[in-house]
């Protein structure tokens, strides 16, 4: 009697230990937690409508101007290698411009977080690209690639990246 009385108690036990299966109270837990997962994972919609920002007028106390080049006067332009030589086009980031009556210095950012200014003419990327054109949203950059037999041009464009 004492063996079916322990094998009883044994069976009772088992059946109460999973009548009180915890999983089943924490299954609106889990299912919060998936929904939350699953919303983390939707992408965001970057919508075209959105409004560009709009050029602002810098009021400057000084009589210097960026456009002013007589500080590299005395050195040879063709021998300067442009920090922006270092990076792939697709590395960098247009973030802006300023401009006057008729010249206009656009502003890039490295993947180092650094910024450097660069004009129509100057030399970027690492294919030697020139940039042709600055518009309030984008440069044109003309690349010449030479494979020993054929020379070829082409236009990349860097849309400008605003800061988020």
């Amino acid at each position: 009697m004492n063996l079916k009385k322990t094998r009883y108690i044994l069976f009772l036990s088992f059946l109460l230990l999973f009548a009180c299966d915890s999983s089943k109270h924490l299954q609106d837990l889990k299912d919060y937690v998936a929904r939350l997962k699953h919303a983390a994972a939707k992408p965001i919609n970057n919508s075209p409508n959105l409004p560009l920002s709009k050029p602002m007028e810098l009021q400057v106390k000084t009589t210097r101007s960026p456009f002013d080049d007589t500080t590299m006067q005395n050195i040879s332009k063709e021998n300067l290698a442009h920090p922006l030589q270092g990076y792939p086009l697709n590395m960098l980031q247009f973030k802006g411009i300023i401009t006057d009556s008729n010249n206009s210095i656009a502003y890039v950012l490295t993947p180092n977080n650094k910024i450097y200014s660069v004009k129509i003419g100057d030399i970027i990327g690492d294919h030697y690209g020139r940039i042709k054109k600055i518009y309030p949203d984008r440069l044109e950059i003309e690349e010449t690639t030479n494979n020993g037999i054929i020379s070829s041009k082409r236009i990349v464009t860097l849309q400008l990246k605003e800061a988020s």
